[in-house]
C-alpha cells in the first residue's frame, strides 16, 4: 500500500525542485510532471524522488491535516499546529 501525502514546493530550479512537508523537506525531480510547478504548488511524490500530480491547493491542505489527525490519534504527538500548511487544522477548522 502506498499513502501519498502532498508536498508543498518550496522552490524550483530546471527539472529539480525543493518540496516539503510537515517540516521535512527534500529535491525531487520534475520530469513527469506533464505542466510547469511553481513555489507553492502541492505536489504528489512517489518513489520518494519524482514528482507525479499537482494536488489543488484545498484538497492538499485537507489531506494534509487528516493526515496529521490520524498520526495524533495513533499517539504520535511529533507534529503540531506549526507544522500543518497555512490554512489548516487538524480539527478541519479554517
Amino acid at each position: 500500500m502506498c499513502v501519498a501525502v502532498p508536498s508543498q514546493v518550496i522552490s524550483v530550479e530546471g527539472d529539480r525542485a525543493t518540496v516539503e512537508c510537515f517540516g521535512v523537506r527534500r529535491e525531487v525531480s520534475l520530469m513527469l510532471m506533464e505542466e510547469a510547478v511553481t513555489p507553492g504548488d502541492y505536489l504528489i511524490i512517489q518513489s520518494g524522488a519524482f514528482a507525479v500530480e499537482r494536488v489543488p491547493v484545498e484538497q492538499a491542505r485537507e489531506s494534509l491535516a487528516y493526515f496529521a489527525e490520524a498520526l495524533a490519534d495513533a499517539g504520535d504527538d511529533s507534529l503540531s499546529e506549526g507544522d500543518l500548511p497555512r490554512g489548516g487544522r487538524r480539527d478541519g477548522a479554517r
